[in-house]
């Protein structure tokens, strides 16, 4: 809370300083910029996207006033709300980026364990090589950072897989320990 205190402060005393100037804002709009560039390098397109839309709407506004209607002080305050908006964006990105990662990491866990238990249950490596190529596409999708299609295949993946570890238990406990 008092990160979020601190950077709408500075913004704030930021926006008051230059709003005196009768010049363009051309250092607020390069700085908005490049905190949205910063929201979209961190994947706010795919984690944040309503923010990073708001930000860059925010941030054509700034420069329409700037440019267009030449209203300077209007521009710096719309550039403080899309450094506002990006730097947002670039914080939701962050922590939503974390929890897929961690869920990635808890399916592809789930994924080697079923594989495991089939293993120890009599399947044969034959049986188990389309399971562990499948498993090891899951992985590399998520190594490559594609995160939320590593989650989608893994979560596709693992009924299929469940049936085949089920067809094993069963096999085992009718055979006896």
């Amino acid at each position: 809370m008092l990160r979020r205190t601190s950077s709408g402060l500075c913004t704030f005393l930021w926006i008051v300083s230059a709003a005196g100037c009768a010049q363009p804002p051309s250092q607020e709009l390069d700085m908005a910029a490049a905190r949205v560039e910063v929201a979209r390098a961190s994947e706010a397109a795919l984690f944040a996207a309503e923010l990073l839309a708001s930000a860059e709407a925010a941030l054509a506004e700034a420069r329409r006033l700037a440019e267009e209607e030449k209203a300077y002080r209007s521009a710096i305050l719309v550039a403080g709300e899309a450094v506002e908006r990006a730097d947002e964006a670039f914080r939701q990105s962050t922590r939503t980026k974390r929890v897929v990662t961690i869920k990635l990491r808890h399916c592809l866990g789930e994924l080697q364990g079923l594989i495991s238990i089939a293993r120890s249950r009599g399947a044969t490596p034959e049986e188990l090589a389309p399971f562990e190529l499948r498993y090891q596409g899951v992985r590399t999708l998520g190594e490559s950072g594609d995160l939320l299609a590593a989650i989608a295949e893994a979560e596709a993946f693992k009924p299929e897989l469940l049936l085949f570890e089920q067809r094993f238990r069963e096999t085992k406990s009718a055979r006896g320990p």
